[in-house]
C-alpha cells in the first residue's frame, strides 16, 4: 500500500540512491514515486519533473557535504593530514554507503554537457570539494602546487571509487585514502 505522509527530506535521501542506482535516464518519476512508496501522481505534488527533483537533489548533496564534511578543511584545531583523512573517510562512507557509488561523478559523466543548470551544480560541487583540500594543502605547499595536489586526490579518491566497484575491491580506496594523506 502506498504511504499516505512522506516529507521532502525523505524522499531526497531515497532519490540519491534512485538515481545512483539507475543513472538520470534509467530513472523515471514512477521509478522514484515507488521507491518512495507514493502514486505516480502523489510523486508530483512534491516534484514536477524528473529534472526538478534531481537538481534539488544534487544541491541537497552538496550541502550536506558542505556542512558536515567539506568544512572539516577550514577546522584549524586539527592537524592537516587529520583533516585530509576525517575528510577521506567520511566521503568515503557517504559515497560508498550503496552500490551506486558517486552521485556526482556518475551524473557528471551523464549530464554535463546536456544542461546548463545541472552542468553550474556540478561544477560548484567540484569547487567546493576542490577548495576544500587546496586550504589543507596549501598549509605545506605553495597555493599552485596546493591546488595541483587538491586536483589529483580528487581524481584519485573518483577513480577510486569507480575501480573499486569495478574490481569489487574496497582496499582501492583506503590504499587511495593514505597515499593522499601521506602527501602532507
Amino acid at each position: 500500500m502506498p504511504r499516505q505522509k512522506i516529507t521532502t527530506p525523505e524522499i531526497i535521501g531515497i532519490a540519491i540512491n534512485v538515481f545512483r542506482n539507475n543513472g538520470y535516464h534509467g530513472t523515471s518519476m514512477a521509478k522514484l514515486a515507488e521507491a518512495c512508496g507514493l502514486m505516480k501522481g502523489s510523486f508530483y505534488n512534491h516534484f514536477s519533473s524528473k529534472e526538478d527533483i534531481l537538481l534539488v537533489t544534487i544541491r541537497s548533496l552538496n550541502d550536506y557535504l558542505n556542512e558536515r564534511i567539506f568544512k572539516i578543511a577550514y577546522d584549524n584545531a586539527l592537524k592537516p593530514k587529520d583533516r585530509m583523512k576525517k575528510i577521506l573517510n567520511k566521503l568515503s562512507n557517504v559515497l560508498r554507503s550503496d552500490q551506486g557509488g558517486c552521485l556526482v561523478g556518475n551524473m557528471t559523466l551523464e549530464l554535463y554537457n546536456g544542461h546548463n543548470e545541472f552542468r553550474q551544480i556540478l561544477e560548484k560541487y567540484f569547487q567546493d570539494w576542490l577548495n576544500a583540500f587546496t586550504t589543507i594543502f596549501a598549509e605545506k605547499y605553495k597555493n599552485k602546487r596546493a591546488e595541483k595536489l587538491a586536483r589529483l586526490s580528487i581524481q584519485e579518491f573518483e577513480g577510486a571509487i569507480m575501480m573499486g566497484r569495478i574490481f569489487k575491491d574496497d582496499e582501492l580506496l583506503s590504499e587511495t585514502i593514505d597515499t593522499i594523506t601521506s602527501r602532507l
